[in-house]
């Protein structure tokens, strides 16, 4: 069962799991949650389900 990500607690937008795997940028294979509409960012995690958490867990106003 995949684990919803809420919208940012920033602006409201929606958020996407970004995981770290391309040779040629970063290859560490860790995720990180980011919102396309204001670039909030949770910090890398080498589980998704964490990095998911980080961002859902968040309170408004509060920067991971």
């Amino acid at each position: 069962m995949a684990i919803e990500l809420k919208p940012c607690p920033f602006c409201g937008g929606e958020a996407r799991i970004n995981h770290c795997d391309d040779p040629d940028n970063c290859d560490c294979g860790a995720f990180q949650v980011i919102c396309d509409e204001c670039g909030a960012e949770t910090i890398l995690d080498m589980v998704e389900s964490c990095a998911i958490k980080a961002w859902n867990t968040r309170t408004e106003g509060e920067r991971k």
